[in-house]
């Protein structure tokens, strides 16, 4: 073809290592001194972490993430940034949890693996929206004072919600209620 350029989207490789990294937000904590180790690159629009772990005392997370900025139609303006984070294996502690929602008397060990999609929006003033979903094992854990247990559940976290579905708990080999 005669007169067209074509030029490959640059590919930049990042490879992050923090040893003591603390997030908190509004008064909350959510991070605190805990080694984040993460590799991915970004190529044009999109950012791929192939690789993400988190640990420190309350949370351990291995996993992965994939970031898209989208633009305006035939514009370079940024429209919105999708992020999707897939948690293959997570272990903590439920306060991170309550720390999350603001329900105290949060506690006790967990497993989970999780799926997360948040969408914030750049070009407009709607709000952003989050959906996490997943399953966990709850490990002799309280959830606002309530003891789970040893409790097995799927679940679906957004805004306006926190549902629980195939729910099982156990007390010991024998499970005492199950919906």
């Amino acid at each position: 073809v005669t007169g067209v350029q074509t030029c490959a989207l640059p590919i930049f490789k990042i490879d992050l290592n923090s040893t003591k990294t603390t997030i908190t937000d509004r008064g909350s904590s959510y991070l605190e001194g805990g080694r984040i180790n993460l590799r991915g690159e970004m190529r044009g629009k999109n950012f791929a972490a192939r690789k993400i772990e988190i640990a420190s005392h309350r949370l351990n997370f291995t996993g992965k993430s994939n970031l898209e900025i989208r633009t305006k139609k035939n514009t370079s303006i940024i429209d919105s940034v999708i992020a999707t984070v897939t948690g293959e294996n997570i272990e903590g502690d439920m306060t991170i949890l309550g720390s999350f929602l603001d329900i105290p008397g949060s506690r006790g060990g967990f497993r989970a693996a999780t799926k997360t999609t948040i969408v914030v929006p750049v070009a407009s003033k709607q709000a952003g929206t989050f959906v996490t979903s997943g399953s966990f094992k709850s490990q002799d854990a309280r959830f606002s004072d309530f003891r789970l247990y040893e409790t097995e559940s799927d679940f679906e976290v957004d805004t306006s919600k926190f549902k629980l579905t195939n729910t099982a708990l156990k007390i010991g080999d024998t499970t005492v209620a199950k919906g």
